[in-house]
């Protein structure tokens, strides 16, 4: 999502979106800053039985049942093993609620003028998030 601000005279200005960079399996990804509700350690969550296996099941964040979804693997990821538990979930606000996905590291924040899918590290659309 590229914002820009339109100048009087000339071409808009792109203005640079804030992203927090991830690792997830053997990927690196970037979220939009404004999605993300907060960074937390995951030390256990509930399976739920599911067809669709990369729904994981609830977690209990802040005094709420958030669903918790394998992005790496809804993604294609590889990771070098199962989610490990104690590890790092990443939070994010979505149309549908919050979300929670395990990740295997934050590696920073950046500013970013585009989000095209071609990027060397892609910025996820909110729809990905959502899981629509």
């Amino acid at each position: 999502m590229t914002v820009t601000v339109p100048r009087r005279a000339g071409k808009p200005v792109p203005v640079p979106l804030s992203v927090l960079v991830v690792g997830l399996g053997d990927r690196r990804l970037a979220v939009p800053v404004a999605q993300i509700v907060e960074v937390a350690r995951l030390v256990a969550y509930t399976p739920l039985p599911c067809e669709d296996p990369t729904n994981l099941g609830v977690v209990l964040h802040r005094d709420a049942l958030i669903p918790l979804v394998d992005l790496a693997r809804r993604l294609g990821a590889r990771r070098a093993g199962p989610i490990g538990l104690p590890g790092l979930c990443l939070f994010v606000q979505t149309d549908v609620g919050d979300v929670g996905f395990p990740i295997d590291r934050v590696l920073g924040l950046e500013s970013v003028l585009d989000d095209r899918p071609d990027r060397a590290v892609p910025v996820l659309a909110p729809a990905v998030l959502a899981g629509t």
